[in-house]
C-alpha cells in the first residue's frame, strides 16, 4: 500500500514536468498510463488477501477499479431483488477488488474517502445469518489489515454477535415450533430487543425464516 501512497506524488511530478515543457503529448501518455497492480507480501499481509491478489494481479488498477463498480451494482441489484446467494457470491468477489480500489484512489485524488463498501457491510450481515463464520474471519482479516478500512472493526463484532443470536432464534424455532417474535427476547435472555428485530429481518431476507400474523402478534416459523 505504501507504494500505492507514492503514486500521487509520481503522477503529479510528472504532469507538472510535461506541462513546464509543452509537452503535451507527454501529458496526454500521463494522464492515460495505466499501474499494474503486483501488491508485495513483505508486509505479512493475511492468508485470505495473498489468495485474493493471486486471482488479480497483473491486470491494471483501472481496470480493477472498473471492475469494483460493475460488481457494486450487482450487488445492490441483488439486494433490490432479495437474491442473497448472488449477493454474496459478488461479496466475494468485490472483496478481492478492494486493495485495488484503494489503491486507484490514491493515485488518482492522493487519498481514500470512500466510507461505504456494500460487499463489507452487507457481506458481514448475510454471512452472519447464513452461519458462515470462515467469511467473517476473511473479512475481519482484511479489514484488519488495510488502515483505511478500520472503521469497520465495529461491524465486524456486530457481525460475530449477530451469527450467534441467529443461531441462537433458528435453534429455538427449530425445538419449538412456531415462536411468537415478541417473545424471543425473554426466550433467550437477550436484552437488545432492536437487535433482535433486525437479525429476525435479515433471516427473514436470508429465506432462512417465515413471518405470518395472527391477530395482532408477529409469529415465525423456519422456512
Amino acid at each position: 500500500m505504501e507504494n500505492c501512497k507514492k503514486l500521487y506524488k509520481i503522477r503529479t511530478e510528472a504532469l507538472e514536468k510535461a506541462r513546464q515543457n509543452n509537452d503535451y503529448k507527454e501529458r496526454i501518455r500521463i494522464y492515460e498510463e495505466q499501474t499494474i497492480y503486483n501488491p508485495s507480501d513483505h508486509n505479512n499481509p493475511p492468508e485470505i488477501l495473498k489468495k485474493l491478489r493471486s486471482a488479480y494481479k497483473g491486470n491494471t488498477i483501472e481496470y480493477l477499479n472498473d471492475l469494483y463498480f460493475e460488481t457494486l451494482e450487482k450487488i445492490q441489484k441483488a439486494d433490490k431483488e432479495n437474491n442473497i446467494s448472488e449477493l454474496l457470491f459478488n461479496c466475494q468477489i468485490s472483496i478481492g477488488l478492494i486493495e485495488p480500489l484503494i489503491c486507484y484512489n490514491y493515485k488518482h485524488y492522493n487519498s481514500f474517502a470512500i466510507k461505504s463498501i456494500p460487499a463489507i457491510y452487507k457481506g458481514l450481515i448475510y454471512f452472519s445469518v447464513n452461519g458462515i463464520k470462515g467469511q467473517l474471519k476473511n473479512i475481519a482479516d482484511i479489514i484488519d489489515f488495510f488502515d483505511e478500512l478500520k472503521f469497520y472493526k465495529s461491524d465486524v463484532e456486530e457481525a460475530f454477535e449477530r451469527a450467534k443470536l441467529s443461531s441462537n432464534i433458528y435453534n429455538t424455532i427449530k425445538i419449538k415450533g412456531n415462536f411468537q417474535q415478541s417473545k424471543l427476547k425473554k426466550e433467550l435472555d437477550y436484552d437488545n430487543g432492536r437487535f433482535i428485530a433486525s437479525t429476525v429481518g435479515y433471516m427473514i431476507k436470508a429465506d432462512k425464516l417465515e413471518k405470518y400474523k395472527i391477530e395482532k402478534n408477529t409469529f415465525l416459523k423456519i422456512k
